[in-house]
């Protein structure tokens, strides 16, 4: 048991929960203050209080039900299912829930992590969105839904708000399980969840559902992202997970993943291909010169460690941002660096030297380098 978990009673302390979740149990008392804070994300289902307070130098949280909703057994069994659920998941880019208090005052309540972030749609809505920050958020958003579903768990309530985004490192943490169900629990077998994100089997009475639901919430979370930043490869994802039959959705949200990632690795792949077809011909049509008899003039390329002229390095440079997505844009970028290394070899024998092949080796191996750390952005 880990410091976070150290000073409060768990789960797996005095009487468990049996497979329904729910059982009598005193907790701790604090002697330090609780106090209310209004800046803290609250479930929208009204029923609930977050309150902060400090243990073991770092701040928690402590999710409790308001006095109206305390005491009354339907709300005390959903808040315990809250504390079951969560207290089975342990991912990164899922907030904590450390243990389960019997606090005065406020009486039972679920111990949480404490987050210092925004929620995702602060960020949307804040312009701080970039694309590259999108594709990260969306591993790890996946990754935690890969996480939960392998343990029959289901969210039931995706949406941006509650997704709380890191101000340290900009890292996914899904929170409010307060919607949530696993095969395990009997409450909360009719639809939940906010509207405008329920998949269209959970506004059918009489229909099946399964972890699918989460993918369309997903998908309408895609959606608006890609709308927000103009990216279609988004937009096209989203609506395979929106597919009204959820037989037509990803099988799971790691080929969600897969399919954002897919059309980029394939773009990138013709690029590399265009340099590599782009470097052997011109390197073949070198050495057919070559043959014809020019005498091989060597010149040193006194460049300090860096064999790649300094113009051609400032192209490479002012390209990274943007090179290559497709073929085209590979033949452009070769071509610009063949004719600036043309303008330091400009004589024919220069051309031909051993120095001039070093050098455009040298710039065709950049560029490759580039394609694949650019893949991985």
């Amino acid at each position: 048991m880990d410091e976070h978990k150290a000073g409060h009673r768990a789960a797996t302390d005095g009487n468990m929960w049996d497979s329904s979740g729910f059982v009598e149990q005193d907790g701790l008392r604090y002697e330090q203050p609780l106090t209310v804070s209004s800046s803290f994300y609250a479930s929208a289902d009204g029923y609930c209080y977050l309150f902060s307070f400090p243990s073991y130098g770092k701040l928690h949280l402590l999710k409790t039900l308001k006095p109206g909703c305390a005491g009354v057994a339907f709300y005390e069994k959903m808040l315990q299912k809250e504390f079951s659920i969560g207290y089975q998941l342990d991912h990164p880019n899922i907030r904590r829930t450390l243990g389960w208090e019997n606090v005065d005052g406020l009486g039972h309540g679920i111990v949480l992590e404490y987050v210092d972030g925004i929620t995702l749609r602060e960020l949307m809505d804040s312009g701080k969105l970039t694309r590259p920050l999108s594709r990260k958020l969306v591993r790890e958003l996946c990754g935690a839904l890969q996480y939960m579903h392998s343990k029959q768990i289901v969210h039931r309530d995706l949406k941006p708000e509650n997704i709380l985004i890191t101000h340290n490192g900009q890292n996914v943490k899904l929170i409010d399980f307060s919607l949530s169900d696993c095969d395990d629990s009997y409450l909360l077998k009719v639809p939940a969840g906010t509207k405008r994100y329920m998949a269209p089997e959970l506004l059918q009475p009489a229909s099946s559902w399964d972890f699918r639901c989460d993918l369309y919430s997903l998908g309408v979370i895609l959606r608006e992202m890609g709308v927000l930043l103009h990216d279609r490869r988004l937009k096209r994802v989203a609506s395979v997970c929106m597919q009204p039959d959820k037989e037509k959705r990803y099988a799971d949200a790691a080929a969600v993943v897969e399919a954002l990632q897919a059309r980029s690795s394939w773009r990138w792949g013709v690029a590399a291909v265009a340099v590599v077809v782009l470097l052997a011909g011109w390197q073949l049509a070198g050495r057919m010169e070559a043959s014809s008899g020019e005498t091989d003039f060597v010149m040193p390329a006194a460049r300090g460690n860096s064999v790649i002229a300094p113009s051609c390095r400032q192209i490479l440079f002012e390209e990274f941002g943007r090179m290559p997505y497709a073929a085209q844009d590979s033949v452009r970028l070769m071509e610009r660096l063949r004719q600036a290394l043309d303008r330091i070899y400009p004589l024919p024998e220069q051309k031909q030297s051993a120095a001039y092949r070093q050098e455009w080796r040298a710039i065709g191996e950049e560029v490759r380098r580039m394609i694949r750390r650019n893949r991985t952005l």
